[in-house]
């Protein structure tokens, strides 16, 4: 009874920390790539103080949250923001990367 389902889940640790750790390892490379195309993106609605990629520990915050399909569409909408909601010039560009970067990164 009880000593088979300890067992059971004694065997089943190895795959769960296989399965977290490759989850770990997805979230760290988007969480990179996040930083580099949506890091100088204006703040908006929904990429705010609190949900952006300006930092390597907000953007796995926000890719978790995006994770859990919370208000993920607006994120994305927000950083794909262009010309004439952002500044892009030769000193300042805030603008996000190009739609098919920001399609892809979220599709």
């Amino acid at each position: 009874g009880i000593r088979f389902l300890l067992e059971t889940l004694l065997r089943s640790l190895q795959a769960i920390a296989n399965a977290f750790l490759m989850l770990g390892f997805l979230l760290f490379i988007w969480g990179l790539s996040g930083v580099a195309f949506f890091g100088s993106v204006r703040h908006q609605r929904y990429l705010n103080d609190k949900t952006n990629f300006r930092t390597f520990f907000n953007a796995i915050m926000t890719l978790f949250r995006m994770g859990t399909l919370d208000g993920w569409n607006d994120i994305m909408f927000d950083c794909g923001v262009q010309h004439p909601y952002c500044t892009k010039d030769d000193v300042m560009d805030d603008c996000g990367p190009a739609p098919w970067i920001t399609r892809l990164y979220f599709s």
